[in-house]
Formats: C-alpha cells, sequence, structure tokens
C-alpha cells in the first residue's frame, strides 16, 4: 500500500512538473485544457475525464476539454440551480458521487447525465467556483481511493487558477470589443469631472489646469465629454493636451492590446481632423515626430519610451494632408 501511494506521489509530483510550463505557455487555451485533463487522469488513475468552467449567466458548468468518454458532447452542459452550486462553492474537496446523490451537485437538465461521473471536484480561488473537475470510470473499474482524491485535489488548486484567469481574459476581451452602455459611459466620463474637483483648489504655477483636467476628451465637434464643448469653446492649450493624450494612449501597451504604431496612430489623427482634432495642434505634433524621425531633436520627442518608426517623407505626406484638410475647409466656407 505505501508503495503504491509512493508511486501516486511521483505521478502527481510529474503531472504538476508537465502542466507548470504547459499552463504558461503562449497557446490556445484549448491546448491547455487538454493537458491538464491529462495531467488529472495520470495524477488520479482515471480512465475518463472532463474539466468544466462555471459561469453565473446563466448559471452553469460547460466543458472545455475532456478525454475518454465515449459519448461526451462538446460542448457539455450542465445547468445548475442554486442549491448545486452551494453545494459545490462550500465542498471541501473532490466528492465521490456513488455515495452521495447525484441531485446535490449536479443537475440532470444538460446535455450531459450526471451519472457518467464517478466524482466530481469543484474548482475554486478565494473560495469562489470557477468551474469543476469530473471523473468518470478509475482505469481498473475500481473505486478512487484516498491518495488518487488527494492527488486530485492538489492539481485542482492550480487548474482553477489556469480556469480563472482564461474566464477573466474572455471577459476583458468582450468588453474591450462591446460598447458601454448609459451608464457604464457616466461613470467612465465621471473621471474628469472628479479630476477637476481635486485641482481646482490648488495653485499651479501654469494657467488652465483645472479647465485641462475637465475637458481634455471634449473634441472639435462637440462629441467629447463631459460637457459636449465645441473647438472654440475651449483653449489651445485644452486642444493641445487632448490630442497628447490621444496619441499616447494609441501607442501605449494596454491589457487587451498592443501598442498601436506611431505611422498607423498619427494616420488615425491625421483622418479624424479637423473634426474631432485641432489641425494646428496636429501640425505640431507631427513636426515633433518628424524631429524625432531625422534625429534633430536635442531631447527625443517620444523619450525612448516607443519607436519613431516612420518614414520623414510619411510625416511630410500626413502634414500635407492635414493642410489640405483646412485649406479645403476655409474655401467651403468662403
Amino acid at each position: 500500500m505505501q508503495k503504491n501511494n509512493f508511486r501516486r506521489l511521483l505521478k502527481t509530483v510529474e503531472s504538476l512538473a508537465d502542466l507548470g510550463p504547459q499552463m504558461t505557455a503562449e497557446r490556445d487555451f484549448s491546448q491547455t485544457a487538454q493537458a491538464m485533463v491529462a495531467g488529472i487522469m495520470q495524477a488520479s488513475g482515471a480512465r475518463e475525464a472532463v474539466l468544466f468552467a462555471f459561469s453565473s449567466k446563466p448559471t452553469m458548468l460547460t466543458s472545455v476539454a475532456s478525454a475518454g468518454f465515449a459519448l461526451m458532447p462538446e460542448p457539455a452542459i450542465i445547468p445548475l440551480l442554486p442549491k448545486h452550486v452551494h453545494a459545490l462553492q462550500t465542498a471541501r474537496g473532490p466528492v465521490i458521487l456513488a455515495t452521495v446523490a447525484y441531485d446535490t451537485y449536479l443537475s440532470a437538465n444538460g446535455n450531459v447525465a450526471p451519472e457518467l461521473f464517478r466524482c466530481i471536484a469543484p474548482l475554486k480561488v478565494n473560495g469562489k467556483l470557477v468551474g469543476a473537475a469530473a471523473l468518470g470510470h478509475h482505469e481498473e473499474d475500481a473505486t478512487y481511493a484516498e491518495d488518487e482524491i488527494y492527488a486530485l485535489d492538489l492539481l485542482c488548486h492550480y487548474i482553477a487558477l489556469a480556469i480563472q484567469n482564461q474566464a477573466l481574459g474572455q471577459t476583458l476581451a468582450q468588453r474591450v470589443s462591446t460598447s458601454l452602455d448609459p451608464e457604464e459611459f457616466r461613470e467612465m466620463a465621471d473621471h474628469t469631472v472628479v479630476g477637476h474637483q481635486i485641482v481646482s483648489g490648488v495653485q499651479f504655477p501654469w494657467p488652465r489646469i483645472p479647465e485641462i483636467v475637465r475637458w481634455h476628451h471634449e473634441r472639435a465637434d462637440g462629441s467629447g465629454y463631459p460637457d459636449g464643448l465645441r473647438m472654440d469653446d475651449v483653449d489651445m492649450q485644452v486642444r493641445i493636451i487632448g490630442l497628447a493624450d490621444t496619441f499616447d494612449a494609441m501607442t501605449s501597451e494596454r491589457p487587451y492590446r498592443e501598442p498601436i504604431s506611431v505611422g498607423s496612430s498619427l494616420s488615425e489623427i491625421v483622418r479624424l481632423t479637423p473634426q474631432k482634432f485641432d489641425p494646428h495642434a496636429v501640425q505640431g505634433l507631427l513636426l515633433q515626430v518628424r524631429r524625432d524621425s531625422v534625429g534633430s531633436n536635442r531631447v527625443p520627442f517620444l523619450q525612448d519610451r516607443i519607436s519613431a518608426n516612420i518614414a520623414p517623407a510619411d510625416v511630410d505626406h500626413l502634414a500635407a494632408n492635414v493642410q489640405h484638410r483646412l485649406t479645403q475647409g476655409k474655401r467651403y466656407l468662403t
């Protein structure tokens, strides 16, 4: 018995050693999930296993990887009632389902029968349910032993973190690709008003600081926030900072994307001039970037934070485009 326990411990350590690099590798999550299922089977002696992710809206388990089952839909979905969520959330480790009613932990209303599983292991991070690992038949058609349950429990701590990270990444991607609702937009726009309130009582050696803080997201066509002002309603200092803030945001790394190149950022800014940005401020920005590109700035405008990966001729073309837009606009008004 001790020899078997030792072998199981070695298999568990081996699984952890294999999973570590695979869980942090830059690759599709489905491959990582399949590797986690293989690790679970190796450590627990399971012939069949499936890995679920938990979602609260709607409340259900959805499979992300499985192995060994002859009939396992892709994805397998198990809707959960509040009692199921509570049971999984409060379970202290893997549960042998042969001795507990299936209905305590799983619903039969999905596209997979709970009776396929012999063991269910909740995946939790800081006490919060993020998924579950379920085992089918043992490789020897035996009941899972205590050391095998222990090995499964040990692996589940690490797998839960991987499942949670994947869920957070998906949520962020969805939020980035969908527009804000009115309430979310108001909360986001409040930072300009709150910032204005904070700095209004401070004496700065420079003029217009409170106005700059409040209005740096205003746009020339009145589409900005928080007050919907147009270009003539704000001073040049505000227009310059608003442009600088936009350029900085576009060329900086964000959690949901890599930095946009200088050339692409400037092209988009020019495209939105003069509808959004002051053309004179844009010309000033282009002048500084051009000086960087030929090395004539004593102190690089971009401060080595991002590479000015744009040729002087391309900057000249953008500047001519801005001038053409500005001149064409004046002729149209006369």
